[in-house]
């Protein structure tokens, strides 16, 4: 067998990502994110960047290798980063809006954020990507996949029977509900911030999220019209959103 018929033939989806990484490297890499990577890679938490496995306005997801197995590693643009759908979120946060004409460091303010609510979120139970560490602009957390291949967000999944819907959107609600009766709320959940395992489902994405904030129950009862909406759409469940909206609120 020649050495070009042994090498591995890697999937379809995974050469698309391959091709993706080379096309935002050189606007992803500042010097402070690069430093920062670098020193990641010299604590050990891991090796190197395989592909990006999430694409946003704010941030870029990647796998990495890791001395333990793939990780996930989320970067914050720097320079492209949507301030604009960050804006309403910041303008509630005192620490951030004092921080709002430093983007750099409001950046890092909001890449520590992150992780102290996966942190808050996961102690709780409630499945969410473990975070390992964060630096700068630069967030370590546990890689949610099958494979090498991540999960598929909720909005690119398919479940066989409408039973299976059901129990993966009571799950949610649970979630949804037990955040808030522990004075947290997701405040941007939509079927773009799930992902499907076949263990149920992980929430993403919690930068936003809150924790003890007066306008927590607004935000709540858009995340549950958001996820009633999705359910009720693709899959045609007969939910109630107002029943929905109560027992998140703990009423029911």
């Amino acid at each position: 067998m020649s050495r070009k018929q042994s090498k591995r033939k890697l999937p379809e989806r995974e050469v698309k990502l391959l091709k993706e990484k080379e096309k935002i490297e050189d606007y992803v890499f500042d010097r402070a994110t690069t430093h920062a990577l670098g020193n990641l890679i010299k604590k050990g938490y891991f090796h190197k960047l395989d592909y990006p496995i999430a694409t946003g306005k704010e941030a870029y997801v990647f796998r990495a290798s890791g001395p333990r197995g793939y990780v996930a590693v989320k970067i914050y643009k720097i320079e492209t980063a949507a301030f604009n759908e960050m804006r309403r979120y910041i303008e509630m946060d005192p620490h951030l809006k004092k921080l709002v004409k430093n983007r750099r460091k409001l950046l890092y303010a909001w890449a520590s954020k992150e992780f102290r609510n996966l942190q808050a979120i996961d102690a709780l139970g409630i499945r969410v990507p473990k975070p390992i560490v964060h630096a700068k602009n630069v967030l370590v957390m546990e890689f949610i996949g099958e494979g090498n291949l991540p999960f598929p967000m909720l909005k690119d999944a398919n479940f066989g029977e409408e039973c299976m819907a059901l129990e993966f959107y009571e799950v949610i609600l649970h979630y949804i509900r037990k955040m808030y009766l522990n004075g947290i709320v997701h405040a941007d959940l939509s079927e773009y911030n799930v992902l499907a395992t076949h263990d149920g489902p992980v929430l993403i994405d919690v930068g936003q999220s809150f924790i003890d904030h007066p306008q927590a129950q607004d935000f709540l009862k858009k995340d549950v019209e958001n996820t009633v909406g999705f359910f009720k759409s693709k899959y045609k469940l007969k939910i109630n959103m107002e029943s929905a909206i109560n027992y998140a609120l703990g009423k029911e």
